[in-house]
């Protein structure tokens, strides 16, 4: 998986919505935790990914069953949280 796509990815879905992507850290040895900050409608959201869940400005969102159960990758539910999230 190719996590420069996917950030290129979360950026645009952001941009469209009319927010801007102010950080996205992806660490490779932790995991593949991931943090992104997002400034949208004023405010900063920080989404991360801490191994395999999701959680939103420390909000819990889901566990990592999604990765087994719909055989998704974190950084595309990523994408589909951020697009709810942010609405």
């Amino acid at each position: 998986m190719n996590w420069k796509v996917k950030e290129k990815q979360i950026e645009n879905l952001v941009n469209k919505k009319g927010g801007k992507l102010l950080e996205f850290t992806y660490y490779k040895k932790i995991f593949g935790n991931v943090v992104a900050k997002i400034e949208y409608n004023n405010e900063i959201h920080e989404f991360v990914i801490d191994r395999g869940e999701i959680y939103h400005n420390k909000r819990y969102i889901c566990n990592s069953s999604y990765q087994f159960k719909e055989k998704v990758i974190p950084l595309v539910k990523l994408l589909e949280i951020i697009d709810k999230e942010l609405m």
